[in-house]
């Protein structure tokens, strides 16, 4: 009874109020009119509803009358769904670390009810933000502690959703014999419950898994396998994954006649939909993949063509970024006009933009590029300005590169 009060306290202390927010709400706007609001649960309904509707204030005010009646109530499961509600909240506020500490509040308030399902939802929501800060260790003990409950409850929809994050996270971290048998398990969830979309999902992530393995036929028989699942569902969007993955798959086996096949089939799709977003991405893969493996020429056609899309569609962050790597490219093969176009174009964006960090990166490259074309003062003027903008950030070792370069220029 000591451990629920305390929790109870460091709740209270530990739900914040959004910036702006801090004077005590009316009770008007939180009333909901017809509905008897005499216990937290019915506040929490509300809130939820509110949240849903993207009326954050409505759902704060209606959390913080569920905190108060659940107090008032000494109904401790009250308090805990109000909790858990507040973490939704925050991490709609952007408040990722405010919002994993007051799900732990709520984990530990559900684990002294011990009320299993709020504690494995509690555990699974924790899981997927440390999961999200790239923290798998903390990730993988959460949902298998929420796996562990939905096997004991029965809850198999809930234990594919955990196994299929458990798997991305040993795919990120390149488990890939760990990824490989929980894929497994949840391809027979989703065969069984004959769930066809989840089941192509799981299809697609199994033949990553098992390529990373060394599984070769087995994987290409799970992406088969996906494939025909997607095109079952005329899932065109699935289907141009499944392609993109193989050939991904086949660039890191260094077949690259067969990557860009593969990638060609997924720019054919994507082309007949019109899905620009996905169809820049795909030719940035190529290039990529050509950049790896030393044919830069190459790389540049598939560069500039995601360049082309990317600007026809205002995605001025991709062009930038893009921009970026095609004039480190034209940079190493020589092409110094090129080079500088590039630089110049991605310069612009960032200094628009306010990003004074990217902006000296483009002005230290253009710089050397300028100089290495004989225009040594353009090329001073330049390196002055990426100076003065890594002295205003502090970055004294780049600043210290500016510097050593300046030296060269005579200036």
């Amino acid at each position: 009874m000591f451990r629920i009060a305390l929790l109870m306290l460091m709740v209270a202390i530990a739900i914040p109020g959004a910036p702006g927010w801090a004077a005590k709400p009316s009770a008007a706007p939180c009333q909901q009119p017809g509905v008897p609001m005499d216990n937290a649960e019915a506040w929490v309904k509300l809130s939820d509803a509110r949240l849903k509707a993207e009326d954050l204030k409505g759902a704060m005010c209606a959390l913080k009358s569920a905190l108060a009646q659940g107090k008032k109530d000494s109904d401790t499961y009250g308090i805990a769904l109000a909790t858990y509600g507040m973490g939704d909240l925050l991490v709609q506020l952007g408040e990722a670390d405010r919002a994993m500490e007051t799900y732990r509040n709520a984990l530990s308030l559900f684990e002294a009810l011990d009320n299993k399902p709020g504690v494995a939802n509690a555990a699974n929501t924790l899981a997927r933000l440390h999961a999200e800060k790239g923290e798998y260790d903390q990730a993988v003990t959460l949902y298998t502690k929420s796996l562990e409950i939905y096997r004991t409850l029965g809850h198999t929809g809930n234990q594919a959703v955990t196994l299929s994050n458990l798997a991305g996270i040993h795919l990120k971290a390149k488990r890939f014999a760990e990824a490989v048998a929980t894929l497994k398990e949840v391809v027979t969830i989703h065969t069984q419950s004959g769930n066809n979309v989840a089941l192509a999902e799981a299809h697609l992530s199994l033949g990553e898994a098992l390529e990373g393995t060394g599984e070769l036929k087995p994987a290409e028989a799970s992406f088969n396998k996906a494939l025909e699942l997607f095109d079952g569902m005329n899932n065109v969007p699935g289907k141009t994954r499944v392609y993109a993955s193989m050939a991904g798959a086949a660039a890191e086996r260094g077949d690259l006649a067969r990557a860009e096949e593969l990638y060609k089939k997924s720019v054919a799709l994507d082309e007949a939909l019109d899905r620009k977003p996905q169809l820049a991405a795909t030719y940035n893969d190529m290039g990529k993949m050509y950049r790896d493996r030393g044919n830069l020429a190459r790389a540049v056609e598939w560069y500039r063509k995601a360049l082309e899309v990317f600007e026809s569609i205002g995605r001025t962050d991709a062009v930038a970024v893009i921009a970026t790597t095609l004039g480190n490219v034209h940079s190493k093969q020589g092409e110094l006009s090129d080079a500088e176009a590039m630089y110049r174009k991605a310069m612009e964006i960032y200094k628009a933009k306010g990003d004074e960090r990217r902006a000296a990166g483009l002005l230290h490259s253009l710089a050397s590029v300028v100089a290495r074309m004989g225009n040594y003062a353009s090329a001073r003027d330049l390196a002055r300005e990426a100076l003065a903008l890594y002295q205003k950030s502090g970055d004294s070792q780049r600043a210290g590169q500016v510097q050593e370069l300046l030296g060269k220029l005579g200036g």
